[in-house]
């Protein structure tokens, strides 16, 4: 003998446009971005054509993290270690004497630009904005004046310096997430922003 069943389930809800669970920074729809000035600080460094770019950028962020970090370091120290890091990534036949001179004169500059600053390199950013999604990054090089932030992006980009603004556009979405998550966790405004094409010796302040 057979009976007839019913069967329920929920009810089927329409489908709809949601935004991204997660924001990574360095992956941020690029936005209008202003230049605001170009400085040129440093000889610029050679790289090799053939390299691996990602190691190479991976490695000259390294070695400046050291030379920022590692202020009682004897230079001996510091360039031994940093001879390992590039060799490391393929980039053993750069001077590294050029290399740390390099990143002495951007230390330099950021004395003289924010004399008083306190320097955070590698700064962990998280949070969660309006709309729920989850943004996580790092910020290369965070300098905390008593009026605000100023966010610093370290590439490893060599070109001609008249591309550098274009360049420069391809990172404007990562910027902003930057600015917008510093304002909102710490209640303090970001003042400027700043890319640091390291291989170059230069940097550009722009505006987003």
């Amino acid at each position: 003998v057979s009976s007839a069943q019913n069967y329920y389930w929920f009810a089927a809800a329409e489908a709809g446009d949601f935004p991204p669970a997660m924001i990574m920074p360095s992956r941020a729809d690029s936005v209008a971005l202003q230049i605001q000035q170009t400085l040129s600080y440093a000889k610029p460094i050679t790289l090799p054509q053939e390299r691996d770019t990602a190691a190479a950028g991976t490695a000259l962020h390294a070695v400046l993290a050291t030379q920022l970090l590692q202020q009682q370091a004897s230079h001996a120290v510091v360039h031994s270690a940093s001879a390992e890091l590039l060799a490391s990534a393929g980039l053993a036949s750069l001077n590294i004497d050029s290399v740390l001179s390099a990143g002495e004169a951007f230390k330099r500059w950021l004395a003289e630009q924010w004399p008083d600053a306190r320097l955070y390199v590698e700064y962990p950013l998280s949070m969660v904005n309006q709309q729920g999604q989850h943004l996580s990054g790092s910020i290369d090089l965070l300098v905390e004046t008593v009026q605000g932030w100023i966010v610093i992006d370290h590439k490893s980009t060599a070109t001609g310096i008249d591309q550098l603004p274009h360049v420069a556009a391809q990172y404007s979405g990562q910027l902003a997430a930057y600015k917008e998550a510093l304002e909102v966790v710490t209640d303090k405004p970001v003042l400027g922003q700043w890319i640091h094409f390291m291989a170059m010796g230069v940097v550009i302040e722009c505006g987003v």
